[in-house]
């Protein structure tokens, strides 16, 4: 059995037995995933657990009861009837299989919810135009046309299958399928006609035109005054299919622009824009956009920046701040083939690996904004951190660093030492217990030092990273640790009586941040250390034994 994730959610078996049994909660979970893509919800499993109890038993008569429950107690929900499974220790439990609704599902009481990662989430009146049009783009890519599949671009659908045969992502099953099985596979036609998604695809020109919203890029870019001095459209004529259009834009020579930096003897040629994030950044565009709304991709090149801007909303249950851990395919078939045939990397992943390369070259990661009409996303392309990109070059020369480890890396080197709460929020993490996770071995391998306790914990690159990088810089007090800056703060303190918080930090040094300083001053004064007269910005301080503060 799988852990929990977006398509699987496991809860105990007491919630629907004993006395007061919660069926409305088992309504909420089914609505969910009928709003979703579907899912499976285990009931018999314990929270943190992956088997039912040993010697557990199910109520034979539990699952007619379950299923008649569920059924009056929502709308637009349709699953078969629950059945009993045994775990490996014998222990038994209810398994419910959830199918996607192709409208909205909501309870008798006219509440609607979603899936948002893992979590069951209510929605709220906003969101129900979005998973609305969501249900919408789950319908068009199957959507049979009047397209014969005798009339499909032989040219593009010989290259599909040839490309598909070659790619070790594609199973051997479905690679030793025939032309029109595989064709079947992957919903480009249904019986004798080609679907919205086949026409895409291996469609002629001419089919393709005559599909409401076929995707059109535009490449744009603009000079120091914002004037635009450049413009290229791709499937404007509608000869491109999405493979296609990915090639060209990822053709264009303005990729190879970028700066030489200084490496020993040598120079390194760092791009402006890493053509594998521009490829990832376009890849996503076309897959998540909603092809149910007019509009088409632009990609806007200023001089420094890079704006991918894509039509409709972020998929339901995605934000701008959690989408470095949500995945939600909108077009499902489509994500599959641009898997498949590797144009994009795997579900979940496409945004980590645009993290990596930006870290990892020096570059903040990407912005994301969502519009009411569409999504930005903002890549910097001359903001280049020399240290980030040596302290990451050489660690990744030494040790097998995984994704998360060497964007955790990324962020410490770019930023500087952070807490763990600020660190957590670079990483866009909902919780600070996930920080550990993130950052991995890179304790163990002595690249990234902790020190102080509980909340004031923070993270640094360890200064013989700094050292081994080459990289030259001036040492601040922005780092001094706790214990010696309370003595620092305290020796102000004797030196200057009767001082306020910006005066001592005026003094010891602005770069150390405020929150530091007030809080050694709290632990000062909870040790009986200092005194405090007078409340918030009129408060100033000295030491107990010292000079004796006017009243």
């Amino acid at each position: 059995m799988n852990s929990e994730h977006d398509a699987l959610e496991r809860k105990s078996l007491r919630l629907i037995t004993g006395r007061a049994p919660d069926w409305d909660a088992i309504a909420r979970e089914c609505v969910c995933f009928a709003n979703a893509r579907g899912g499976v919800l285990e009931i018999g499993i314990e929270d943190g657990e992956t088997h039912p109890p040993a010697g557990q038993r199910v109520e034979p008569a539990l699952p007619e009861r379950l299923f008649r429950r569920v059924t009056e107690l929502t709308m637009n929900v349709t699953l078969s009837l629950p059945t009993i499974e045994r775990g490996k220790d014998g222990g038994e439990f209810l398994r419910v299989v959830i199918p996607a609704s192709h409208s909205l599902a909501c309870t008798t009481e006219g509440r609607y919810f979603a899936r948002v990662s893992d979590e069951c989430k209510p929605v709220s009146p906003e969101g129900m135009v979005r998973l609305a049009a969501e249900k919408g783009a789950f319908v068009w890519e199957l959507q049979p046309t009047t397209v014969p599949a005798r009339e499909m671009d032989e040219a593009k659908a010989g290259r599909l299958l040839r490309d598909l045969r070659a790619s070790e992502r594609v199973k051997e099953a479905v690679r030793a399928k025939t032309d029109a099985e595989i064709i079947a596979h992957y919903d480009l036609c249904r019986g004798d006609v080609l679907t919205n998604l086949g026409v895409l695809w291996i469609g002629r020109r001419e089919h393709r035109a005559s599909l409401m919203h076929a995707p059109i890029i535009q490449y744009l870019r603009f000079d120091e005054r914002g004037v635009r001095v450049d413009k290229h459209l791709f499937g404007d004529d509608y000869a491109l299919n999405p493979q296609e259009q990915l090639e060209a834009v990822r053709s264009l020579a303005v990729w190879q622009e970028g700066v030489d930096v200084p490496d020993g003897l040598f120079r390194d040629r760092i791009p402006n824009y890493d053509v594998e994030v521009v490829r990832e950044l376009v890849a996503n565009a076309l897959v998540h956009r909603m092809y149910t709304i007019r509009g088409d991709v632009y990609l806007n090149l200023h001089p420094d920046r890079l704006e991918v801007h894509s039509p409709g909303p972020l998929p339901s249950g995605v934000t701008a701040r959690n989408i470095l851990h949500v995945s939600q395919r909108r077009n499902e078939r489509l994500a599959r083939l641009f898997h498949d045939l590797k144009l994009m990397e795997g579900e979940g992943t496409g945004y980590d690996r645009i993290y990596d390369v930006l870290l990892s070259s020096g570059k903040p990661g990407p912005e994301v904004e969502e519009g009411d009409d569409r999504v930005k996303v903002t890549v910097r392309g001359r903001d280049l951190d020399l240290k980030a990109l040596r302290v990451a070059g050489l660690a990744a020369d030494q040790f097998p660093l995984s994704e998360r480890e060497r964007i955790t890396l990324g962020v410490l080197a770019r930023h500087g030492a952070l807490t763990t709460a600020d660190l957590a929020r670079h990483l866009a993490l909902r919780e600070t217990r996930d920080v550990q996770a993130w950052l991995g071995r890179l304790e163990e391998f002595k690249l990234v030092s902790r020190y102080g306790k509980t909340k004031g914990t923070r993270y640094r690159v360890t200064p013989k990273l700094l050292k081994d990088s080459g990289y030259r810089t001036r040492t601040t007090l922005g780092d001094i640790e706790d214990h010696r800056l309370r003595a620092l703060v305290r020796t102000d303190i004797e030196h200057f009586p009767h001082s306020a918080l910006g005066e001592i930090r005026e003094r010891i040094g602005e770069e150390i941040p405020r929150v530091r300083v007030q809080r050694q001053l709290k632990a000062l004064l909870r040790d009986e250390e200092i005194m405090m007269r007078g409340t918030r910005r009129g408060a100033r301080y000295s030491l107990t034994t010292g000079i004796a503060l006017p009243t």
